[in-house]
């Protein structure tokens, strides 16, 4: 019995800690962000808007996909470029990072690997 309560006492005395010290450390984490769909991102006018409303609506995070059904919204030697893309040689990752920067906005790439079906 003696043992079964010094470590129900342990278990406690470990979640209070991190109970405690979790809303210590979450006090300066402050992320409002928004996830951006590819078809989004596919010209320089589309990202600008989507960084516009951000900025309007003070998100500081953007989850921005760069990979959708096998395609690459991106530079790649390996992966092809997606169909909306093939006609330029416009490369909105890189794009959408440099603008960010200046925006104070952190881009954060998202990308399905093993995307099946929609």
């Amino acid at each position: 019995m003696n043992r079964n309560r010094n470590t129900f006492e342990r278990v406690i005395f470990v979640a209070l800690l991190f109970f405690l010290t979790s809303s210590i450390f979450a006090e300066g984490f402050d992320v409002r962000a928004l996830w951006v769909v590819r078809d989004h991102i596919i010209s320089k006018d589309k990202i600008d808007e989507v960084l516009e409303f951000a900025k309007e609506n003070n998100y500081n995070h953007l989850f921005v996909q760069i990979r959708g059904r096998g395609d690459a919204y991106y530079k790649s030697r390996l992966v092809p470029r997606s169909h909306l893309l093939t006609k330029t040689d416009f490369d909105p990752l890189a794009y959408i990072l440099k603008k960010g920067r200046r925006s104070n906005i952190k881009i954060h790439a998202w990308f399905n690997v093993y995307y099946l079906w929609s």
